[in-house]
C-alpha cells in the first residue's frame, strides 16, 4: 500500500509540473469530518506538486450534522472556511443558504474534466436545480459484513453467502442457534440523514421524498422497509448504539452487520488474527432498486477570486484519479472516478487482490442522490425519523403504526 501511494504522489507531481496551473503562495482553510489521516494524505499528495500551497484545517467534525451546525453558525458570524467537505445529504441545505460557490464556470473552463473518469452521476451528487456546487470526494454505500468464522460455525459455506434479505435473515437465525453467546445480526438504522433507511426505501423502488419535497415513504415501499427492519428486530437485534455495534463486530461478537462500506479497513485491521471478514452487496429487491451515495463532496466557499481558482485546482485533484486513489487506499470509501478504478497503475490491480473492497465499487452503477428534506427543519427531521425507527426496533410499535406516526410527524414539520 505504501509503495502504491508513493507512486501516486510521484504521478501527481508529474501532472502538476507538466500542465496544470500552479496554486502558489496561497493558504486555504479547510473544514471536514474524520478520519483526519485521510485528509492529511490528500493534502500531502496535492502539495507534492504545489509546494508553495498551504492548508489550515479547522478541528475535524464527528459527523456531517455537527459540521453543518457549525457551518451555519459560521455563516451568521461571517467566519467560513475556503473549502468544505460537506455530506451529500446536507449539500442542499448548504446551497440553499447561499454560502457555496457554483462550479459551472470552472467546469466549462476545464477541458480535461470530461476525459478524467467522472461517472455520469458524479456531478449530480451535490447539485441543485441542475447546477453543480461540489465534486465528489469520499463516497460510500451500505454493504453487508459477515464474520465468516461464525458463518462456518453455523454450518454454512463462507464462500456462498446469501444475496437477498430472506437468506441473510435465515443465516442470522442459524448463527444465533450455533453461537448463543454472540449477537447474530445488526442493521445500522440510526444513521446521519437516515441514510440506511433511505437505502432500504430506494432498494424497494421507493424514495424518501417526492419531487416537490413532500413525504415519499408513505406507501408500499415504506411499509416494506419498516417490515424488514422489524424482521431484523425479531431475529435478535439488540438495542445498542452504532459505535457499540461496530465494536462488537470488530471483537468477533456479531455475525452479520449492515453498515457503511467506509468501515472495512477498520474491521479488517481489528479482526486480523481473530476471525475473517467477508462482504456482500446491499440486496436490491425492486428491478429499479437504487442506493443513495453516502459520504461527501468538496465545495468552494471563499469569495476571493484568486483563492477560488486555487480551491478549484485542489478539489479537482481530490476528485480526480490520483486523489480518488488516495481516498480508496486510506479508507473504505469508493473512488468516484472510473480512471482510478480501471487503471492497473492506480487501483485496477489492487481491487483484483482485495475482493472485499470490490463489493462496494460494483454498486457504483446503481448510485443515486442522498436526499434530504428542504427547509429549516431539515436536520430536525433526521432525529424525528430515527426516533420512530428506534421505537419500532424496541418493539414498541409495529411497522404500520411506526409508518403512520412517522408520516404524521414529518408532514407537520414540513408545514412549519
Amino acid at each position: 500500500m505504501r509503495t502504491l501511494l508513493t507512486n501516486i504522489v510521484a504521478a501527481a507531481v508529474y501532472v502538476a509540473v507538466c500542465g496544470q496551473a500552479s496554486a502558489q503562495d496561497i493558504s486555504l482553510r479547510l473544514l471536514h469530518t474524520t478520519p483526519v489521516d485521510l485528509y492529511q494524505a490528500l493534502n500531502e499528495g496535492f502539495l507534492a506538486g504545489h509546494n508553495t500551497m498551504r492548508f489550515r484545517s479547522d478541528p475535524a467534525q464527528p459527523d456531517y450534522d455537527v459540521l453543518t451546525q457549525n457551518l451555519l453558525r459560521g455563516a451568521i458570524a461571517g467566519d467560513l472556511p475556503d473549502v468544505v467537505f460537506q455530506g451529500y445529504n446536507r449539500a442542499r441545505l448548504t446551497i440553499e443558504r447561499g454560502v457555496v460557490v457554483p462550479l459551472d464556470k470552472f467546469i466549462l473552463g476545464d477541458a480535461n474534466l470530461a476525459v478524467e473518469g467522472y461517472p455520469p452521476a458524479a456531478l449530480e451528487m451535490c447539485a441543485l436545480n441542475g447546477k453543480p456546487y461540489g465534486l465528489p470526494f469520499a463516497t460510500s454505500v451500505p454493504i453487508v459484513y459477515y464474520n465468516l468464522d461464525l458463518v462456518a460455525k453455523a454450518g454454512r459455506d463462507p464462500h456462498a453467502l446469501p444475496s437477498d434479505w430472506n437468506g441473510i435473515l435465515a443465516l442470522a437465525r442459524d448463527i444465533k442457534a450455533a453461537s448463543r453467546d454472540k449477537m447474530a445480526v445488526f442493521f445500522d438504522y440510526a444513521t446521519t440523514g437516515n441514510w440506511t433507511f433511505q437505502a432500504l426505501l430506494a432498494s424497494f423502488g421507493g424514495q424518501m421524498m417526492t419531487a416537490d419535497g413532500g413525504v415519499g415513504f408513505d406507501n408500499e415501499a415504506g411499509q416494506r422497509a419498516l417490515s424488514l427492519l422489524a424482521a431484523f428486530r425479531d431475529a435478535g437485534q439488540v438495542d445498542m448504539s452504532r459505535s457499540q455495534a461496530w465494536q462488537t463486530f470488530s471483537a468477533g461478537g456479531l455475525g452479520i452487520l449492515i453498515s457503511t462500506s467506509s468501515l472495512l479497513p477498520q474491521f479488517e485491521q481489528q479482526s486480523a488474527g481473530n476471525f475473517q471478514v467477508g462482504t456482500g452487496a446491499f440486496p436490491m429487491t425492486a428491478p429499479n432498486g437504487r442506493l443513495p451515495a453516502g459520504g461527501n463532496c468538496a465545495m468552494i466557499m471563499t469569495k476571493d477570486p484568486t483563492k477560488q481558482r486555487a480551491a478549484w485546482e485542489y478539489i479537482r485533484f481530490a476528485s480526480g484519479p490520483f486523489g480518488q486513489t488516495i481516498v480508496a487506499m486510506k479508507s473504505g470509501y469508493i473512488p468516484m472516478n472510473t480512471q482510478a478504478v480501471e487503471d492497473p497503475a492506480l487501483l485496477g490491480a489492487y481491487y483484483k487482490e482485495h475482493p472485499n473492497y470490490l463489493t462496494a465499487v460494483k454498486q457504483v452503477p446503481i448510485l443515486t442522490r442522498f436526499e434530504s428534506f428542504p427547509g429549516d427543519n431539515s436536520m430536525k427531521l433526521t432525529t424525528v425519523i430515527n426516533d420512530h425507527l428506534r421505537t419500532l426496533m424496541l418493539n414498541q410499535a409495529q411497522p404500520h403504526e411506526a409508518l403512520a406516526a412517522m408520516t404524521k410527524d414529518v408532514k407537520a414539520l414540513l408545514r412549519k
